[in-house]
């Protein structure tokens, strides 16, 4: 059993990305389908509620942010947002990328309970979020929620933080098609054989030493091919950047 859910940063994993459930995902072509397909795979997994807020960047005014959910009560949205400066989950979400699970040990200290108590009176009393920050210094915060603490057991966690991570990676990819910023200079974008070789293994699930092994070349090499990919595609990670590239026909 694991202790008491404080907050664990997760490792990050090597998801198979192509997994079907999550290919109408990448295939939603509006928000209404986005948010439809987003809940359909959160209830595969065990969630009540999902969420994706996009945070966007503009020179000289206000950050933009656009939030795609299906909570019910919409007056969670009215919750002062200068909570987040002292939400222990918020806080970790704008310095790391690593995903969190989060439970109401998380906010046991004083200071913080009282957050507790707000958000969880929406049904909102567990879950994992992660945050990718990308170049442009746009931000994609993804969270699926649950209405009940998340189970302990062991293995179950492991498979769900694994799911996780590879839905997080494909919510990104369709946020940032839909309501991310344009880049011009992204249908200029091209990629080595050896780079495009490496994102392929990528979207299979291989790790360093299996794609190394399948191209016949060191793991330095290996791991120089995909973050060249990685640069070129203007993506933080490799999952990010192999989902980009297919999306793009470079694959």
């Amino acid at each position: 059993m694991l202790a008491p859910i404080i907050m664990v940063m997760l490792p990050r994993t090597n998801p198979k990305l192509l997994d079907a459930k999550f290919l109408a995902l990448l295939a939603a072509q509006n928000v209404d389908e986005f948010r439809a397909e987003m809940i359909q795979v959160a209830q595969q997994l065990g969630f009540r509620t999902t969420a994706m807020m996009v945070g966007i960047d503009h020179p000289g005014e206000k950050t933009e942010f656009i939030l795609v959910h299906n909570v019910p009560d919409s007056t969670w949205l009215e919750i002062d947002p200068a909570m987040a400066e002292y939400d222990p989950v918020m806080q970790h979400c704008k310095k790391s990328s690593l995903p969190i699970i989060w439970g109401p040990n998380t906010y046991r200290s004083d200071s913080v309970s009282e957050i507790y108590d707000i958000v969880s009176a929406y049904g909102l009393k567990g879950g994992i979020c992660t945050t990718t920050h990308n170049p442009d210094g746009t931000r994609y915060y993804y969270s699926v929620d649950s209405d009940q603490e998340l189970t302990k057991n062991v293995a179950h966690l492991t498979y769900i933080c694994s799911e996780f991570q590879a839905f997080a990676a494909h919510a990104q990819d369709t946020a940032a098609r839909l309501l991310g910023p344009k880049r011009t200079t992204d249908s200029l974008i091209r990629l080595q054989v050896n780079e495009a070789t490496a994102m392929l293994w990528t979207l299979n699930g291989l790790s360093i030493p299996d794609i190394s092994d399948k191209m016949n070349i060191n793991e330095v090499e290996a791991v120089h091919h995909i973050k060249q990919a990685v640069k070129k595609l203007h993506c933080v990670n490799e999952h990010q950047a192999a989902l980009k590239a297919l999306r793009f026909g470079l694959l």
